[in-house]
């Protein structure tokens, strides 16, 4: 455990044993095993990276070098912005992040004739070597030259163990080396570290290229993300893969998580879902269309194993087709056979095997072109055209179908087609890298039943786009351990982290209020059993929810319990949330609410009265930490000035005013952090008014900026401008048409409980004439046929006499509730119209507290400014007296005064020791606690 480091910081709260998990004694807020932890190797790595970083001296490419190369390549002014950033000056690391089809290959070629002309040694490494030589194609120069490229591993290894026919020197970085790492994001932070530390001894530069969004490293990655955020790269943004042109800009949002870019595709038919066996067979016949028409296209899987199944199948339909022969075959490395006219690719590295005037690389694809007795394979390289002998041992262990792949060993190709098999285990970087490796068409088949037939019910049509959204919601990036740490210390006491935990503690330290309304409304029994309920917190927050909306929560709760029995009910809560939800229906924000001192307040002013127990400890340390963290926030806001706080004005430099900016910005931060909005505009969109709790903290924040916007115009302005506008917000207020949110909210509950009593009638009167229509029935079945005589005859004719005694019985029930429910209308009916009618005076409200807003805007903000003033003058008178105070003072000392106490000559050792004594208590130690 030495080499370990714990990322996780160490906890906020101490909670007490009631809120411990019995599992593990963690607290019932934190997950099972959340704990993260790195090496000091991965650290030391990373720290390493990022320091050369840092750092300056590398060969830079004169400003000509940079015109010629982008003259010569025809750039668009974004890549000749790209190709100066990389290469225009004397920074040790530089990059570009390009997603999908920006161009980033065509960029590296610049790069390399940049270096050509200043002069400047340059190399290519990527992670696997196929993709090195593929590198080496798409940057070669008009005239023959080719950049020499290597896979980084190989090159890492050589500087120990130089490859036969090699030297050491052949394998070392030369002055002022240039390196260029494609694909950077799969590259492992120690084989970085590695890297910097040899060009370090050349002051050389590495040029990262690739797009951290797509899949990363295997071992330790995320460093080429950590080091985009710290502005060592810069950004391609144009696609130019895709014939469509819907389909770029698409991929960019698909990229970026936009779940609304699904529509998109699912429209165009890129996404088809359904059974896997079924999507599977679907998938081929569509991809062996693509082979006989002549393009190029791949299937992608997630494992290994499915793409081997899937490429049996298609090499089975070839075999069929004509196009390969059914033998002789040799098997290969993933179970299946090949024989002449199969694609297969190689999977190992062997410099043994020439192939031209290079060897066989792992992930190159061949040609089958003959298979010899003894097993050997002759093969022709799809990408060079030069061809090769496979020995036996080779095929079998390291060769396989290349019909369908896996999707870590497709990215950086492009193909004229492409499809791929997703299911709920994919991620949304391998999602993105899947749609866009085609070019004219990329397909996503995606499985929405694994399971049987029979077994599972059909899946709606729209399951393939659940399935996908699932996928990009639950996206998280892949952090380096530097990011990790970093973020996680950042969001250690986050509002969006911490006040959900602060709503449940104040849940549950309202259950004995709550207990009591019920008590009251319903009895003991009721009350004790809601008490152990799990789902009793739930049902609290959510009252407390409609309460911020303008609902009497003891109300709602009377209106839940009364009208039905519950005492049957398993789960009481439950059931009182489902009632609570049919009452009030579709609960809105009220402005004038969102903004009553109640919840504008502290986190610490709004916890409930009277707390105790482990709840009510946890409930004041969460409080703190939240009031600490808006306090934090406002003052980095105030020294940093964002972009989002040039809606605040400039931060004022008396402390009147500088108290008033701050006040402003806590409460535009609680909403930012909360909601964990990170855009340049101060609060964002308006949430939906259904999103209370979030509609409140909006409107908040909305009133603050739209009265802090006003507040830099008014410094200025005169006392009487001011008292002008507080009156002309008092004069708008009292001109207000009538308020009737508080009638409004009442009527619907009246008009909800009667119609619930309606269609309660109307059930028990289905019941009824059901019933009384089952006794006619009934009835009819009784009359007596004509040989019956004596017993026999009156039992029938007492039963049927009972019959229809229940026929009359249900008659008239049936007739009482039809008149019932006939009244029961008409008050519906005078509910109706009354809600009706307020809620027209209420849209006329609406719109009335809309339009005055820019007047209550002008009058807060005059408000604060008189405040402000106010305070300034008092200050300064204040300042005035002490100024005198201190003058007659000092005249005074001047007078000839005798020592009451004289100084003592061992002051300043007392003053030592309590300093010393003073220190130790604040450190929790004392001496003599060490001495013991």
């Amino acid at each position: 455990m030495a080499g370990l480091r714990v990322l996780t910081p160490p906890a906020l709260v101490q909670w007490g044993p009631s809120l411990l998990r019995g599992s593990d004694r963690h607290s019932e807020y934190t997950r099972h095993r959340d704990l993260q932890m790195t090496t000091h190797t991965v650290l030391a790595a990373e720290k390493e990276v990022l320091t050369y970083a840092g750092l300056r001296g590398a060969m830079p490419a004169p400003a000509a070098a940079v015109t010629s190369a982008s003259a010569a390549l025809r750039l668009s002014p974004e890549k000749e912005a790209a190709l100066r950033w990389l290469v225009g000056d004397d920074r040790r690391v530089t990059g570009v992040v390009g997603p999908a089809g920006t161009g980033k290959t065509y960029l590296q070629r610049a790069v390399v004739t940049a270096a050509r002309e200043t002069g400047v040694p340059v190399l290519g490494l990527t992670v696997g070597q196929s993709a090195a030589q593929l590198l080496a194609d798409a940057t070669a120069a008009p005239g023959g030259q080719v950049l020499r490229t290597e896979n980084i591993a190989r090159w890492l290894h050589a500087q120990h163990r130089p490859p036969p026919g090699t030297t050491a020197a052949d394998w070392q970085f030369r002055p002022g080396q240039w390196v260029i790492i494609d694909e950077a994001s799969q590259v492992s932070s120690h084989d970085l570290a590695r890297l910097v530390t040899h060009l370090d001894k050349v002051n050389g530069k590495l040029i990262l290229v690739g797009d951290p969004e797509q899949i990363s490293a295997i071992g330790p990655g995320g460093l080429f993300r950590y080091l985009d955020s710290l502005g060592t790269t810069t950004h391609l943004s144009q696609v130019y893969r895709f014939t469509q042109p819907w389909e770029g800009a698409a991929s960019l949002r698909l990229r970026g998580g936009d779940l609304t870019v699904l529509a998109e595709y699912d429209r165009r038919g890129r996404l088809v879902g359904g059974h896997r066996a079924q999507l599977v067979g679907q998938m081929l016949d569509r991809w062996a269309g693509d082979m006989a028409s002549g393009l190029r296209s791949m299937m992608l899987a997630e494992t290994g194993d499915e793409a081997a199944d899937i490429a049996r199948r298609a090499r089975d339909i070839l075999i069929q087709a004509g196009l390969v022969r059914a033998g002789p075959a040799v098997r290969l490395r993933d179970g299946n056979h090949a024989s002449v006219g199969d694609i297969i690719v190689t999977r190992r590295n062997d410099r043994r095997i020439s192939a031209g005037s290079t060897y066989v690389a792992n992930r190159d694809q061949w040609r089958v072109d003959a298979i010899t007795r003894a097993g050997q394979v002759q093969v022709t390289n799809l990408r060079t055209t030069a061809t090769a002998m496979l020995p036996a041992a080779y095929a079998a262990q390291h060769v396989q179908l290349a019909y369908a792949l896996t999707v870590d060993s497709v990215q950086g190709q492009t193909v004229h087609t492409a499809r791929a098999l997703v299911d709920d285990n994919t991620s949304l970087a391998r999602l993105y890298v899947m749609l866009t490796r085609g070019t004219t068409l990329n397909e996503a088949y995606v499985v929405t039943d694994d399971h049987p037939r029979e077994g599972t019910p059909p899946q709606p049509p729209t399951a393939r786009l659940a399935v996908l959204a699932d996928i990009m919601r639950r996206a998280t990036p892949d952090r380096s351990a530097t990011e990790t740490e970093q973020q996680l210390w950042a969001d250690v006491d986050a509002l969006h982290a911490w006040t959900p935990i602060y709503d449940d503690l104040s849940a549950r330290a309202r259950i004995p209020e709550y207990l009591a309304i019920v008590r009251q409304i319903s009895g003991r029994q009721l009350a004790d059993r809601l008490a152990r309920d799990l789902a009793l917190p739930a049902l609290i927050a959510r009252l407390t929810t409609l309460r911020d909306a303008g609902h009497d929560p003891t109300d709602v709760l009377r209106r839940a319990i009364r009208p039905r029995e519950i005492n049957s009910a398993d789960d009481i809560a439950a059931v009182l949330s489902w009632r609570i939800d049919r009452i009030i229906g579709r609960a809105t924000a009220d402005p004038t609410i969102a903004t009553t001192p109640e919840l504008a307040a502290t986190y610490t002013d709004r916890m409930p009265a009277d707390l105790t127990g482990d709840i009510g400890d946890a409930l004041r340390q969460v409080a703190g930490i939240c009031d600490r963290r808006v306090r934090a926030l406002a003052d980095l806001a105030a020294e940093q000035e964002p972009a989002w706080t040039r809606a605040l004005g400039d931060v004022p430099n008396d402390p009147a005013g500088r108290h008033q900016w701050l006040a402003r910005a806590e409460v535009v931060v609680t909403y930012r952090d909360h909601y964990q909005l990170t855009s340049e505009h101060p609060i964002g969109p308006e949430p939906s008014t259904s999103d209370i709790a979030r509609w409140n903290a909006w409107h908040r924040a909305r009133v603050v900026v739209g009265a802090a916007t006003l507040a830099g115009h008014l410094t200025t302005t005169d006392d009487p401008e001011l008292t002008r506008l507080i009156t002309a917000q008092r004069t708008a207020d009292a001109a207000a048409p009538p308020y009737v949110a508080d009638q409004l909210r009442d009527a619907h509950l009246t008009l909800t409980d009667a119609e619930q009593r309606h269609h309660d009638l109307a059930l028990l009167l289905t019941a009824v004439d059901g019933a009384g229509q089952r006794a006619t029935a009934h009835a009819q079945q009784l009359r007596p046929r004509w040989w019956q005589r004596g017993p026999s005859r009156t039992r029938i004719l007492t039963a049927q006499r009972e019959t229809q005694q229940r026929i009359d019985a249900a008659t008239g029930r049936a007739a009482s509730l039809r008149a019932k429910l006939t009244s029961l209308r008409e008050v519906i009916d005078q509910r109706q119209a009354r809600v009706t009618d307020l809620e027209s005076q209420h849209r006329t409200w609406s719109r009335w507290y809309t339009s005055a807003l820019p007047t209550r805007y002008a009058g807060l903000a005059a408000a604060a400014e008189q405040a402000r003033r106010t305070t300034t003058r008092r200050t300064t008178l204040a300042d005035a007296i002490a100024t005198t105070t201190a003058r007659v003072r000092a005249i005074d000392e001047t007078r000839p005064q005798p020592h009451t106490t004289p100084i003592t000559g061992s002051l300043p050792q007392h003053a030592n020791a309590a300093r010393e004594r003073t220190t130790a208590r604040d450190l929790g130690t004392s001496e003599g606690a060490e001495i013991d």
